[in-house]
């Protein structure tokens, strides 16, 4: 019901740093390698691909990713996770508990942001106003020391990360948040399941999920998009009905958009300048 992200699509000037940490270390499958190319995921999925461009170099200030959040079917999956990155000493940014999902913060090593996460029941999940979600609104907290506890109470093996995997969500730096909520809202069709211009987050998903699209302004405001060498995001895949796709493309056609076909879709830039490719699913 709320699977509706494929694979992201990174560019990186060297694959090998990242498949050891992706594979070795968070425990991902590798799926599929030519020359150029380098796909990573979990039995059943894609969840990563890597194009590998030498001379891709880090650009700081543009629109583009903040982090991709790798969901888990289960909560074992997070408890073995957390123990996988801490025996290997991998960085870690931060932990949190959002109401709707655990979640743990860290880079890899080109500096993409991951949220590694797993969902609490959609009756847990704090509802305001009968649609949206209040992220702020509950008293749960994540407490990585207990759940590294769990990681060592248990002797039964862990061989990776499991069929159901899957992008739970991809979050962005956002040039403009009126301009972003018109292209998700009422060009894309998504619903707005938090808003907040305040605190510069707007949060958007479909089937009533907390979020498959997060956007923040924490880096500031009419930013420019990444440009073509950037190591980073060159896209990420959102998954549509059948049924709604011709009148999207009609949509973003007539509000002056360039569609690319892609395979089952087409490939499109935000309003921020961000590549998503859809695809019937």
């Amino acid at each position: 019901m709320y699977d509706r992200l494929g694979p992201v699509r990174y560019r990186t000037p060297d694959p090998e740093p990242l498949i050891k940490f992706y594979k070795d270390v968070l425990g991902f499958s590798l799926r599929s390698r030519t020359e150029g190319q380098v796909v990573l995921g979990s039995p059943d999925r894609d969840l990563l691909i890597l194009d590998h461009v030498p001379g891709a170099r880090r650009v700081d200030r543009a629109t583009g990713l903040y982090h991709t959040a790798f969901l888990f079917p289960h909560h074992r999956d997070l408890v073995h996770l957390l123990g996988r990155v801490a025996t290997a000493k991998a960085p870690v940014e931060g932990f949190n508990h959002h109401g709707t999902h655990e979640a743990i913060y860290l880079p890899d090593p080109d500096g993409n942001g991951v949220e590694l996460a797993w969902d609490l029941p959609p009756g847990e999940w704090p509802v305001t106003n009968g649609t949206e979600i209040d992220f702020f609104r509950h008293e749960k907290t994540f407490d990585p020391e207990a759940v590294l506890a769990e990681f060592e109470a248990d002797i039964q093996p862990w061989s990776g990360i499991p069929e159901g995997s899957r992008v739970g969500h991809v979050h962005l730096h956002m040039s403009n948040f009126a301009a972003t909520r018109d292209f998700y809202h009422d060009l894309m069709g998504m619903d707005v399941m938090m808003a907040s211009e305040r605190h510069g987050m707007l949060f958007l998903a479909s089937d009533g999920y907390h979020h498959h699209v997060g956007n923040n302004l924490w880096k500031g405001k009419d930013l420019p998009p990444a440009p073509d060498d950037a190591v980073g995001l060159i896209e990420y895949t959102l998954k549509v009905d059948e049924g709604a796709l011709a009148g999207m493309r009609k949509r973003l056609e007539a509000a002056g958009h360039r569609l690319e076909d892609r395979e089952n879709g087409f490939f499109v830039k935000d309003a921020s300048g961000i590549g998503l490719v859809t695809q019937v699913g």
